[in-house]
């Protein structure tokens, strides 16, 4: 791993949540990083992010609804502290 790869799994790992409003993805390789550091993800459905990150088992997957997305992360917010 090089330095830049050491930083951005320092910063997933001291993260909780990992939020990616893409509308427009075909991967999601950010994702699965955070995912690999034990960071939850909040994705968006019409995406391949639910699939990619498995969504009922190891993500969270919400309709492309602002407010519905916002009360999703306000509520894993609450729910983690």
């Amino acid at each position: 791993m090089g330095e830049n790869d050491n930083l951005m799994a320092d910063i997933y790992n001291a993260s909780d949540l990992f939020l990616m409003p893409s509308i427009v993805e075909s991967f999601g390789m950010m994702a699965i990083e955070a995912m690999s550091c034990g960071t939850l993800p909040i994705v968006l459905e019409g995406t391949a992010l639910p699939e990619v990150t498995n969504s009922k088992t190891c993500g969270v997957t919400v309709k492309r609804d602002m407010d519905l997305y916002t009360k999703t992360v306000q509520h894993y917010i609450e729910k983690r502290f």
